[in-house]
């Protein structure tokens, strides 16, 4: 059966379905099978169970992202995961902090560099997931990739400025200590919200 979804409540986790025989559904967020969070307007495609929609797919004519429908949502719940959205946006500046700091052998901040700039735009588009609640189970990749390439960018600033002399306690800067715990929660939030839109 097809249809369109007439109310989804984040809070509840459920929501109702308008289908095509005139009849209204409801739905359990668990009965959805797509990687989209469900939203108003968006076409599904489901199992009628009774009163209820079950193994609800969203339809391939609704080309996956509905701006309409996300913008509706937001008004109506707000930010989709105020968690994941705050540290993100918290992350992508903490790359503008000075992380290395050895005095006359040089300085640097994660910013540094195009990788540096590439992971600063990924953690954007981090954050506006968590915003929109779209393609959650991306998330999880997003998440892994981010925290792997800070790690691999920490290690490409931090060697050479050891190589010249600098002793490691004495180079580590605020950025550092800013963008380290920010990156596991980061990690550790991603990882939940995939989890939970599987």
């Amino acid at each position: 059966m097809k249809g369109k979804i007439l109310d989804f409540s984040i809070q509840n986790s459920s929501g109702v379905i308008s289908a095509d025989d005139g009849k209204r559904y409801n739905f359990s967020a668990s009965e959805w099978k797509s990687d989209t969070s469900p939203s108003v307007n968006q076409i599904v495609d489901f199992i009628i169970n009774g009163e209820n929609a079950i193994g609800i797919y969203l339809d391939s004519s609704s080309n996956g992202i509905d701006t309409d429908a996300i913008k509706d949502n937001i008004l109506k719940n707000g930010i989709y995961n105020k968690a994941g959205f705050t540290v993100s946006l918290l992350l992508a500046f903490s790359f503008f902090l000075k992380s290395i700091d050895a005095g006359w052998l040089g300085s640097a901040s994660f910013m540094n560099g195009f990788e540096g700039k590439i992971l600063f735009l990924i953690v954007l588009g981090a954050a506006y997931l968590h915003f929109a609640g779209i393609q959650q189970k991306l998330l999880k990749i997003l998440s892994i990739v981010i925290t792997a390439g800070i790690g691999i960018k920490y290690f490409l600033v931090l060697m050479p400025l050891l190589n010249k002399g600098g002793g490691m306690l004495n180079i580590i800067s605020i950025g550092t200590y800013v963008t380290i715990p920010l990156t596991i929660a980061f990690l550790i939030i991603g990882l939940k919200a995939a989890k939970k839109a599987m």
